[in-house]
This record gives structure tokens, C-alpha cells and sequence, in this order.
């Protein structure tokens, strides 16, 4: 999301701090949760406290990726694009401790060996409010670490993301 974006400052900008957070990014009262999947279909996992939100503009972005070894990028392709671009230390030294934290000891070369049809994920990519999503409702506070799947095509994507914010730099599919 981060690579193909318009202004990758704004996008690192409202990135998480730590994979563990709440929301992937969040910036300005608006937020986004990424889902991916090689799957044909786009049911993702989530944590039920990712569907529970009183953001007006609060969104999951599902991303249906392909296997192509040949011509796709690996997860440390995207890395070092996003390295090349011009922005700050500070946000390169974020950008190297979350990607870090996600990859742990594991080897370069192993990473090199999944890589992704980058075009097929961009064409792929679609946009979800949150408030509009199904969801389970839970009003026990003893019951806690609700995990369900989710079928995103049962439900209806957005046409367009806020104008003024961080999510104006994110790739659109129609744009």
C-alpha cells in the first residue's frame, strides 16, 4: 500500500507504530486495516475489536494477491523501493523498525523467494467502511479475543476515499 501510493511521507506518516496496534494506519480521526489474501475469494481474518469503531471514516483495504516468481515483487523488493524514495530518517528509521519487527531473523534470500504479481494486486485492491461491514455483536466484557472471518464480498466497496486526508494518496483502483 505504502509503494504505490502518491506521497509515501504521508503514508509511513500514519503507519502504525507497532504491528500490534489497533489499525495498520491511522491519521487524522481516519483509519485503515489491510487484509490480504491468495485466495480467490476475500474472506479475511479479524480480531473483533478491528470491526468495532466509531471513526466516521474507518476503512479495510483487501488486497487479492498471485504468486508470480518470475516477474512479481517479494515483500523486500517493496522494502527497498520504498528506501529509495526521498523521505525523512525518521520515517526510514520507521519504516526499517516495523519491517524488522514483521520479518524477524528471517533470511533475505528466503523472503526473495515469494514474490507477488504486483500489477494483478493493484488491479485486485478494493476499499471497505467499516461501519458498513457485518460484524458480531458482543456485550459480555468477560468474553474477549474475538477472531472471525469476514466475507468482504458480501458487502459493498467504496468508490472513493476522503480527499483531504492520508487516504488521498493511497492507490485507487479507478483513479
Amino acid at each position: 500500500l505504502i509503494e504505490s501510493s502518491k506521497n509515501k511521507t504521508e503514508c509511513l506518516k500514519a503507519w502504525h507504530n507497532h504491528p500490534d496496534q489497533k489499525y495498520d494506519f491511522y491519521n487524522d480521526n481516519e483509519a485503515i486495516e489491510v487484509k490480504c489474501t491468495t485466495q480467490t475469494d476475500r474472506k479475511h481474518i479479524f480480531r473483533h475489536d478491528q470491526l468495532i469503531s466509531k471513526l466516521p471514516d474507518h476503512y479495510v483495504v483487501s488486497i487479492m494477491v498471485q504468486e508470480n516468481s518470475s516477474l512479481g515483487k517479494s515483500v523486500v523488493d517493496l522494502f527497498n523501493n520504498i528506501l529509495k524514495s526521498n523521505i525523512k530518517e525518521n520515517l526510514i528509521a520507521k519504516l526499517k523498525k516495523n519491517y524488522y519487527e514483521v520479518i524477524g531473523k528471517t533470511n533475505k534470500d528466503y523472503l526473495h523467494e515469494f514474490k507477488y504479481d504486483y500489477d494483478y494486486a493493484k488491479k485486485n485492491l478494493l476499499y471497505f467502511k467499516v461501519s458498513e461491514l457485518s460484524k458480531i455483536e458482543n456485550t459480555n466484557p468477560a468474553i474477549s479475543n474475538i477472531s472471525y472471518t469476514v466475507d468482504l464480498s458480501q458487502n459493498e466497496s467504496v468508490d472513493h476515499l476522503s480527499k483531504d486526508k492520508f487516504t488521498s494518496f493511497l492507490y485507487f483502483p479507478s483513479a
